[in-house]
């Protein structure tokens, strides 16, 4: 991660450290995502770091209609996500 020298004044060490983290957790998930993808219904996954937004930790699920849909968790500025294609006999089981 390159940081400008305006960057470094708006954002702490902490948030630098937690963003190259993010860096470097994101491209893992989605390798984990893709070889999940050959035997379930997983489709994508990703890491997000929000350091603006308010820190909380939850979990919840976003789906519609169609059967596709996200999980999400929430630890602190951090988000996890991974995303679900629909099946042909429309379950909502991620498996």
């Amino acid at each position: 991660m390159t940081v400008t020298a305006a960057e470094s004044k708006t954002y702490g060490l902490k948030e630098r450290l937690v963003h190259a983290m993010v860096g470097i957790v994101d491209p893992l998930l989605r390798a984990a995502a893709w070889a999940a993808s050959k035997v379930s219904r997983v489709s994508d996954a990703g890491a997000f770091y929000y350091p603006e937004r308010t820190s909380f930790y939850d979990a919840w699920r976003e789906g519609g209609e169609t059967g596709r849909g996200s999980l999400t968790l929430r630890l602190g500025h951090v988000e996890l996500v991974v995303d679900y294609r629909a099946d042909k006999a429309g379950l909502t089981s991620i498996l």
